[in-house]
Order: structure tokens, then C-alpha cells, then sequence
């Protein structure tokens, strides 16, 4: 089982938060705990409060220990970018980016067995088409193929088409 936590529109730069992120991400929760306590980076604590969202939300649904869950991943991704200007001599102007970033943390838990299924509601499931046909016509029946379905039921629509971002730079330029 997995929980999921985001933290959405942090002031920092992904570049900063990554530096620590990536010091955390293969370590136990309790040491990721430690570690975030004592690393003096501004990024340290947004993510240890995010840390401590995500193992309450693990209390919520499971009764695992903090020792046993596990950081599956620590993402950290860019989020919207303000721009700014900042003037300079001659009338010109700098351009400032004030970056943002999006962390989502995904914490695994341990499987552990599951009460017993006379407890829960069990729901009836229909016998599939073709065990009917074959009961309708006896035990000797041949079971026949069903129909092949066409390609466009079997691939998913897409929920909204794919259009090429032709606006992106992949690098800064120095002076604009």
C-alpha cells in the first residue's frame, strides 16, 4: 500500500530543494527524520513538515510502525516561475525568475494480512457469457471464440489530444 503527499508552490528553487531531497530519499523514515532536523538548508524544513504529513496520513490507514515504512519517491518538480525585472544602469533592465517547485513524497507500506473474508460483505459475480452458453447447451458443447473486438474498443480514448509545445526553450538566455 502506498500514501501520497504533496507539497504544492514552494518558494525555492527545485535545483535547492533536490540538494536535499536527494540526501533523504534511500533512507528510512526515521532516519530521513533526523536528517532533515539538522541540515541547516532552507528546504530542510517545508519537507520535513511534508515528512511528518505523510507518516500521520500512514497512522490513519494502517497500523504499521515508522520503522517499516519505506520512501518509495521523493520527487521534486518545477512549479510556476514569476518573473521579474530589476533595473539596471542605462536604462536597461534585468530579467529575475523566481522559481517555485511541486514535491509529491510516496511512502510504501508493508502488505500485512487482511481480516478474514467471512467478515467483510462478499458480492455475488455473474458467470461469464460463454459458461452460460455452455451450460444452455450441455456439457459437450464446443466453447466458441468470442468476436475479436476492434481496435478502437480496445485502446482507451484519449481524454484530450496531444499538441506540441512549440514555445518552450530548453535554455535560459543570459541577457535578454
Amino acid at each position: 500500500m502506498e500514501v501520497t503527499a504533496y507539497l504544492r508552490h514552494l518558494k525555492i528553487s527545485p535545483r535547492k530543494v533536490r540538494r536535499v531531497v536527494d540526501l533523504v530519499k534511500n533512507l528510512s523514515v526515521p532516519r530521513a527524520e533526523a536528517e532533515l532536523e539538522v541540515r541547516p538548508e532552507l528546504a530542510a524544513k517545508p519537507l520535513r513538515k511534508l515528512l511528518a504529513a505523510a507518516m500521520s496520513r500512514v497512522k490513519d490507514v494502517s497500523e504499521a510502525a515508522p520503522d517499516e515504512v519505506e520512501i518509495a519517491s521523493f520527487r521534486v518538480d518545477a512549479g510556476p516561475t514569476a518573473k521579474r525585472f530589476k533595473p539596471r544602469s542605462r536604462g536597461m533592465a534585468n530579467p529575475i525568475a523566481r522559481r517555485t517547485s511541486h514535491i509529491s513524497l510516496i511512502l510504501r507500506i508493508p502488505d500485512r494480512p487482511r481480516k478474514k473474508r467471512s467478515e467483510r460483505a462478499v458480492k455475488e459475480v455473474s458467470p461469464p457469457r460463454e459458461a452460460v452458453a455452455r451450460e444452455d447447451q450441455g456439457e459437450d458443447a464446443e466453447l466458441k471464440p468470442t468476436a475479436a473486438r476492434s481496435s478502437a474498443e480496445t485502446t482507451r480514448p484519449r481524454t484530450r489530444p496531444r499538441v506540441p509545445r512549440l514555445g518552450r526553450r530548453f535554455f535560459q538566455r543570459k541577457s535578454v
